[in-house]
């Protein structure tokens, strides 16, 4: 971390994500999905007189299933998103979405 976590006074964090995704599919309720994005990140951090700053990008890729039925209805995703940028490749991230389909 920046600092031992009692001494951080103030923190700041702003994210600016971007993607396109795309879903393949023609029964009308399972797809797979596929998307790239990027995600742009500003940290800034101080601790009394101190102050840490952090600036970047990050790339993602997004391969998953999700059960989205036409009519409406139960809403499933599952998906696959590694992250990358300049210091390397991340593959073990993702996710699972629930909810429902007006």
């Amino acid at each position: 971390g920046l600092w031992a976590k009692d001494e951080v006074s103030k923190v700041g964090l702003l994210t600016i994500p971007a993607g396109l995704n795309y879903l393949f599919g023609n029964d009308g309720k399972n797809y797979f999905e596929v998307g790239l994005g990027v995600t742009y990140v500003k940290v800034d951090a101080s601790a009394d007189e101190d102050s840490k700053m952090f600036n970047g990008t990050f790339g993602n890729a997004t391969l998953g299933y999700r059960l989205a039925p036409e009519a409406g209805g139960f809403f499933f995703k599952i998906q696959l998103t590694p992250i990358f940028n300049k210091n390397g490749f991340f593959p073990f991230y993702g996710g699972v979405g629930l909810g429902y389909k007006f």
